[in-house]
């Protein structure tokens, strides 16, 4: 088995681990942390879409999947606004 096959195989097995555990957790300690996930974007927002282009062009991405990834002010609103709801 190969690296990216067993770091594959433990990511999979750590996530069905926290599925668990986040299907005990009471509503409202998931709402509040989502909350704060919106929050911490929106606290972000002036920050992130630099970082975020600092990331794709070390990646090297270019055409349309710029476009896909590339974060705004626009599209962390909007995520902030799916967390809340």
């Amino acid at each position: 088995m190969d690296r990216l096959t067993k770091q594959t195989r433990r990511l999979v097995t750590k996530a069905k681990e926290a599925s668990v555990v986040l299907g005990r957790t009471p509503t409202a300690v998931k709402n509040k942390a989502l909350s704060a996930m919106a929050e911490s974007l929106e606290k972000g927002q002036k920050k992130i879409p630099t970082a975020n282009g600092k990331d794709l062009r070390k990646a090297g991405v270019t055409g349309a999947l710029v476009d896909r990834l590339l974060l705004n002010s626009k599209r962390i609103q909007e995520m902030a606004a799916g967390l809340r709801s």
